[in-house]
């Protein structure tokens, strides 16, 4: 797989990918993060913009030359939350040129493929339910409802519209009295609350059992394609008071509920009445990692034996191909500023 991991990086992308390589090397599969070798049955990018180990265009040289590789893209992201378009229209070229694609939701094949250009599975996220075994808190009667969000980063589209909305409400007292809110980890430079109760990023047991404080998950992030964030929440045994953005809704809908903007406050009024009730339906629903990486490895060996469907042209073996491939792994450095300089732009401006 073309994502090299780091231990200093807790990013659900970098989650997901630990998981399954652990998942994948119990199981007896051997994984690695190169090209160097020359038996690679399946080739998995998880990653064709940042962290990665390989570029795309290098994947595509190496199955020019061994046609019985097969690759394998996994989309999770849309790029919506991204810099500028940049990473969406690669995506979109990856995805073209992929054997095979899975999308965390389907509202992410949609944006991405919707031409359905190629074949493609949906498999839902899920969380490592080891670090769950315990029973979720219950709400005490009476008491505030306690609400919580977690991000590892500080996007300002991972929802700061209504959590800072939510934060100016809290400045009333008689709202105080029924909510209280909690913010864990990192956010954009320059926003301020005042209300909320703020916690450096947490990982592993320290974030379960902060979480298992709460009653209420809340995520607001805009365009989540399929977020490992209110997953942790809901298997923490919280409720999901979410916003009806992106692939959200097809993991969300039966556990919670949802609102746009506008709607918020109109919602969360609606959950604390109804907290038991949604409680009980969050209780109910399992969005088990083992089973997503169950998934991904029956699908590895089905098109494994499947490979000759899969063999490159002639076209895409010849020189002009290759050269034009090995020239575009060359400058891949400058397609990655163009993905960056956005962002540094703004930056320095600011």
């Amino acid at each position: 797989m073309n994502m090299r991991l780091q231990s200093s990086s807790q990013g659900g992308g970098l989650k997901f990918a630990a998981y399954i390589r652990e998942h994948l090397r119990d199981s007896g599969w051997q994984v690695v993060d190169h090209l160097d070798d020359d038996d690679v049955d399946v080739i998995w990018n998880l990653n064709v913009t940042y962290s990665f180990a390989y570029t795309f265009y290098r994947a595509l040289l190496y199955k020019s030359s061994h046609p019985d590789t097969v690759i394998v893209m996994r989309c999770a992201d849309s790029g919506l939350q991204r810099r500028g378009q940049a990473m969406t229209r690669l995506m979109r070229s990856c995805v073209k040129h992929s054997d095979h694609v899975v999308f965390n939701s389907e509202w992410l094949r949609g944006f991405v493929d919707p031409q359905g250009t190629t074949p493609s599975s949906i498999i839902l996220n899920g969380a490592d339910k080891r670090r769950y075994a315990s029973p979720p808190a219950e709400r005490a009667r009476g008491k505030k409802l306690r609400i919580v969000t977690h991000h590892w980063s500080a996007n300002p589209l991972k929802g700061h519209d209504v959590y800072q909305a939510l934060d100016r409400k809290l400045d009333e007292e008689s709202f105080r009295e029924r909510f209280e809110f909690t913010y864990i980890g990192n956010y954009p430079a320059g926003i301020e609350y005042r209300n909320a109760r703020l916690i450096p990023v947490l990982t592993g047991d320290e974030l379960v059992e902060e979480l298992r404080q709460h009653d209420v998950y809340l995520t607001a992030s805009e365009h989540e394609a399929g977020g490992m964030h209110f997953i942790e929440g809901l298997c923490c045994g919280l409720p999901l008071l979410y916003r009806e953005s992106g692939g959200t809704p097809e993991y969300a809908a039966e556990c919670g509920v949802g609102f746009r903007a506008q709607t918020f406050l109109e919602s969360l009024d609606r959950m604390d009445v109804e907290y038991e009730t949604h409680r009980k339906n969050a209780l109910a629903h399992d969005y088990d990692a083992a089973e997503m990486a169950a998934s991904y490895e029956r699908l590895f060996a089905d098109l494994m034996q499947r490979r000759d469907e899969f063999r490159p042209s002639a076209w895409k073996r010849s020189w002009a191909y290759t050269g034009w491939l090995r020239s575009m792994d060359k400058a891949y450095p400058l397609l990655r500023l163009s993905y960056d300089l956005p962002a540094m732009l703004k930056s320095r401006l600011s």
